[in-house]
């Protein structure tokens, strides 16, 4: 005869294998698209623009004619450096098409 000892480990068992196994049928199976870019290498600029419209180059803010004239002088020693303008959601989109137009 088994032990209740015994029997209770045996369900706790089946109770983990059961949420285990349940757990794993959960998830939703995603097709995600690849990126068709190439991956760039090497020195970019990189421009962000903050949810309160602050921008920042490299990770240093700045003010926009400031980020303007920067890259600038930035493409004119080192030619055709990749320029990279990452915006937030929250930020109003007027400020990334004035700073692309610009650079």
């Amino acid at each position: 005869m088994m032990s209740l000892m015994d029997v209770m480990f045996l369900v706790l068992v089946f109770f983990i294998y059961c949420i285990f196994d349940m757990a794993v049928h959960k998830g939703l199976k995603v097709d995600l698209p690849d990126a068709a870019g190439a991956a760039e290498k090497g020195e970019r600029i990189v421009v962000t623009i903050l949810p309160d419209d602050t921008m920042q180059l490299n990770g240093m803010p700045m003010e926009r004619d400031a980020i303007v004239s920067r890259v600038r002088e930035l493409n004119a020693v080192k030619m055709n450096l990749p320029v990279l303008i990452s915006g937030d959601r929250k930020s109003a989109q007027r400020c990334w098409g004035v700073v692309g137009s610009e650079i």
